[in-house]
């Protein structure tokens, strides 16, 4: 794009994205040098349009005559070249059974990268290789509570609301570490990792248990200025103008909104145990009771497609996760309380795409689990009933006496795993009625990255230090890159070493390849770089093993040893990573080192003092030293 112009020019797929099946993928430079000269010309044929038409833009009006006929002239030659790179690769196309000239031993060495993304949340290897631990939102908070978090649905919005009885008296957009002095519990909002804390309510009383509506405009809460009396509220997030929904005698709490948005559904004891109603969310007729029998029922939470609602049911003296639909009825029971059936499952939140519950239960992580306490477990959309598994979540310590509580899950967005928010007093067990927000990584949908580009070194017990690239025909060499898993952790970690002189392609028909791109040949065969030529393969550890060259276990940097063949050549390395979940990556060439020789093939002059200065210089009377010079 030229001042707002666009080019018409696509971006090219990065390295390793999909191609149509049975099309094998080009060489990444090769394809991106391509695109950049095409990028380029169309960008710079824009420009010549624009300098043509004598526009009387600023631009044209200082620009000497000279210097846009030497514009012209270069856009000319730029925009008639074609597009084809000047660089060592060969050409997309070769008539057809020409063999390309750049392949044998004398042919130029691929351009191997050094830079790599930046790795998120600020991981590094001294955190091991992952997975990332529950993370405390709310921290150094040990006088304030944060309770009921509860995540925006639309990814635009990214923020969690939540309830807490602290305050940001210095505005730094994290919670002071002490009560303020009306320590009432008020709606706030932060960002996902825990940073710009806002406080949204301020009323007399307690606002607590927060809820967006589907289209992030609205907040319900529950409102209340005595123990025994609240009701629903709404927050404008716009205004700011808070409206009330409910109102009548008893408690209203636990607000939850319908997909569409016209209905709140909610826990009230109005009747003297607790029970399960709606509401429309705007105020509007009356309260529509779903759920009242003897027992109590509470915890709604509308299902994503809003046909369902979970909900936290008593039976047989013990709490269980039930649904129904969202009439109030069709109940079934969903839960079973785990072994034995002696513990209590409740509080259910949806998955965003409705194929699974979380909930809290202070069923036995395991079966040596004496002492349990409270943790967010996840089972399918059609319960532990319909013969699916609850699995643990939090906190797989079995010593652990800390209590998780009130899951919410994040929107399911593509550039982020899913994340599980939750309240615990795992940071205050001598206090445990202070609570504070953790988030978890749930979903894996990406593969271990790399923190650092890959280092050769000489094995145990002979230097690790990085930066030395020639060894020896024959060496065993040591290889280390640091490696970091964000959600599951580093499964493997394989290092590969080709050699760049031995070139592999990939020779296809022209027809139905790309013909777009080259329009000089019309028939023959295309030759696509496709790799080249593997000469080993070790795999990497992380385990402290002298004899693989790890120095420290667990410091996320994995290690391994490799013997080289006698014969001299320059080597590139892969490292090929995969994580517990399954998903994997090859970055390719991205490291590279040598058993060649130098050789000068010309007479260099290379003088360096940086003390004094070099000595012709000192001898003709000449002060070199910067600091005795200035």
């Amino acid at each position: 794009m030229i001042d707002g112009e666009e080019t018409g020019v696509e971006d090219s797929p990065g390295p390793g994205d999909s191609w149509a099946p049975g099309e094998v993928e080009p060489n990444f430079w090769t394809r991106n040098t391509q695109t950049r000269c095409r990028a380029t010309n169309a960008s710079l044929a824009a420009l010549a349009r624009r300098v043509i038409a004598v526009r009387s833009g600023p631009l044209i009006r200082v620009l000497p005559p000279a210097l846009t006929v030497a514009a012209l002239l270069f856009l000319t030659v730029a925009v008639s070249t074609g597009g084809e790179s000047s660089g060592g690769y060969v050409r997309r196309i070769q008539p057809a059974g020409v063999i390309p000239s750049s392949v044998g031993p004398n042919s130029p060495h691929p351009f191997i990268g050094h830079v790599l993304p930046q790795l998120p949340f600020n991981a590094r290897p001294a955190q091991g290789s992952g997975p990332w631990p529950d993370t405390n939102l709310t921290p150094n908070t040990a006088a304030t509570s944060e309770l009921a978090p509860a995540a925006a649905p639309a990814g635009t919005m990214n923020r969690v609301a939540f309830a807490t009885n602290g305050a940001d008296r210095d505005q730094n957009g994290r919670l002071d570490p002490t009560l303020p002095p009306a320590a009432n519990y008020n709606i706030w909002l932060m960002r996902p990792d825990g940073s710009e804390c806002t406080q949204l309510t301020n009323l007399p009383g307690d606002e607590k248990d927060p809820a967006w509506d589907p289209g992030c405009r609205w907040i319900a809460f529950s409102y209340s200025t005595t123990p025994t009396r609240s009701d629903i509220y709404a927050i404008n997030l716009n205004t700011l103008a808070v409206y009330q929904i409910t109102s009548g005698p008893g408690r209203k709490v636990h607000p939850t909104y319908s997909p569409d948005g016209n209905w709140i559904a909610y826990a009230t004891d109005e009747n003297g145990n607790w029970d399960i109603y709606k509401k429309r969310s705007d105020a509007t007729g009356t309260a529509i009771a779903l759920a009242n029998s003897p027992n109590d029922e509470m915890d709604p939470a509308f299902a994503p497609a809003g046909n369902l609602i979970a909900y936290t049911a008593v039976t047989g003296g013990r709490k269980r996760i039930f649904v129904m639909d969202s009439d109030g009825g069709g109940k079934t029971m969903l839960s079973t309380g785990g072994p034995g059936g002696t513990a209590d499952d409740q509080e259910p939140t949806w998955l965003r795409t409705g194929t699974a519950i979380a909930f809290a239960s202070n069923r036995p992580t395991s079966a040596t689990d004496t002492t349990p306490n409270f943790n967010i477990w996840q089972m399918p959309d059609d319960g532990e009933t319909g013969g699916g598994t609850a699995v643990l979540l939090t906190d797989k310590d079995e010593a652990s006496q800390a209590d998780s509580t009130n899951p919410c899950w994040s929107p399911d967005l593509q550039r982020a795993p899913v994340r599980l928010f939750f309240e615990s007093n795992r940071a205050n067990l001598s206090t445990p009625t202070v609570q504070d927000i953790w988030a978890m990584f749930h979903t894996d949908n990406r593969p271990p990255e790399l923190a650092d580009t890959p280092w050769v070194s000489e094995p145990l017990p002979g230097s690790q230090a990085r930066g030395r690239k020639q060894y020896a025909p024959g060496d065993d060499v040591a290889i280390h890159v640091p490696v970091y898993d964000l959600d599951s952790g580093v499964a493997s970690v394989r290092a590969v070493i080709k050699d760049p002189d031995s070139r592999r392609y990939f020779i296809n028909p022209f027809a139905g390849h790309d013909s777009d791109w080259d329009t000089n040949y019309g028939s023959g065969q295309r030759y696509y770089e496709w790799d080249c030529a593997q000469v080993d393969s070790v795999e990497l550890f992380d385990d402290g093993n002298p004899s693989e060259s790890d120095e420290k276990a667990n410091d996320g940097i994995f290690s391994g040893v490799i013997p080289l063949p006698t014969t001299r050549r320059d080597y590139i390395i892969d490292i090929v990573v995969q994580d517990v979940a399954g998903n994997s990556f090859r970055y390719d060439s991205v490291a590279g080192f040598t058993t060649r020789e130098f050789v000068a093939t010309s007479n260099i002059l290379f003088v360096d003092d940086y003390t004094q200065g070099q000595k012709f210089l000192y001898l003709a009377g000449a002060n070199n030293d910067f600091a005795a010079a200035w």
